[in-house]
């Protein structure tokens, strides 16, 4: 996981808070003391890629000596579970044997295979409760640790099926498209950039750019909310806008820095008013060390503003998904 950048998110209070603290801004508080770097947690390979013809293997299968076609390790499925499927891979990946899945305790991860695929599944109680904190981690684990050596189709979290059967039917029907868009996320991998603004250096610049802002945040100071409604509400507005912009205008500049070094890029929704950059990048496995020096410019050159978090390699969330691809 990338851990270069000083890009821990600043907590802040939300919109309501910048209003409140607007007038605070206007005297030229000096900004508050940045939290220190949140720590990204790490992911270790989940999966590896076999040797393409294992000694006594099917070539057109490419199954290890004694595996069935639509096994799971040769074990049949226990009366009240299901699989849970975590993902899409091509059919010389397996899990290592410390691959951990969802459930309590957590569920052995293995392979079942069709063709040039594979998909990675757990067993799981029909009646167990699935969404825990733990389940989600060893979901993303699993499929992050796999893109770190293989590309990976992810499958909706909570995708619950009867046995191998209901697997060997997805891959079957959808085998072509499967395996033409595991091709093309072949040595890429996803990274997410997540900048949010310094509260009082950002409200101090919006002030001293819109003379309305300034006048207002003078009205509101030391006055009670109920008596300074309307001005508030005003003031709201103005900061809500100007930070939509600036979020735009952030964005393309980030864009600009690194768009001859990836593949592919996506918005995604801001997750705080605060939020100044909140962007998902494919790229090219082999150029992902120009992708993070570039942005670790970009982040040293905006500090004062904003702090970056960079968090990756992941799995492809933000550029496909199995049930998508399969309509």
């Amino acid at each position: 996981m990338v851990d270069r950048l000083d890009i821990s998110p600043v907590e802040g209070d939300g919109l309501a808070g910048l209003v409140g603290n607007v007038a605070e801004a206007a005297r030229g508080l000096p900004p508050a003391p940045a939290t220190p770097p949140a720590e990204p947690p790490g992911s270790s390979a989940a999966s590896r890629r076999r040797p393409a013809e294992p000694p006594g293997s099917s070539a057109a299968s490419g199954r290890w000596p004694g595996e069935r076609a639509g096994g799971t390790g040769g074990r049949e499925v226990a009366d009240g579970t299901g699989l849970f499927v975590y993902g899409i891979v091509p059919s010389d990946v397996e899990p290592t044997q410390d691959a951990a899945g969802v459930g309590d305790p957590p569920g052995e991860v293995t392979a079942i295979r069709h063709g040039e695929l594979a998909a990675l599944v757990s067993e799981v109680g029909l009646e167990e409760p699935l969404g825990r904190p733990a389940d989600l981690t060893a979901y993303q684990k699993l499929l992050d640790g796999t893109a770190a050596v293989a590309p990976v189709l992810p499958v909706r979290f909570g995708t619950v099926v009867t046995g191998p059967d209901a697997v060997t039917e997805l891959l079957t029907a959808h085998h072509d498209r499967f395996a033409a868009a595991l091709d093309g996320f072949e040595d890429r991998i996803e990274y997410t950039v997540h900048g949010r603004y310094h509260e009082q250096p950002l409200l101090g610049e919006l002030l001293a750019a819109d003379p309305e802002a300034a006048d207002l945040a003078r009205q509101v100071r030391g006055q009670p909310e109920a008596a300074t409604r309307p001005q508030r509400i005003r003031l709201g507005e103005i900061v809500s806008q100007a930070v939509e912009l600036r979020r735009e205008a952030e964005n393309r500049h980030v864009l600009d820095g690194v768009r001859p070094l990836v593949v592919d890029s996506v918005a995604r929704p801001p997750s705080s008013e605060l939020d100044a950059v909140n962007l998902a990048f494919l790229v090219d496995s082999a150029r992902a060390d120009e992708f993070v020096d570039a942005l670790e410019a970009y982040a040293g050159g905006r500090r004062d503003l904003l702090r970056m978090r960079l968090l990756g390699p992941h799995a492809p969330y933000d550029f496909v998904a199995a049930h998508q691809l399969a309509g």
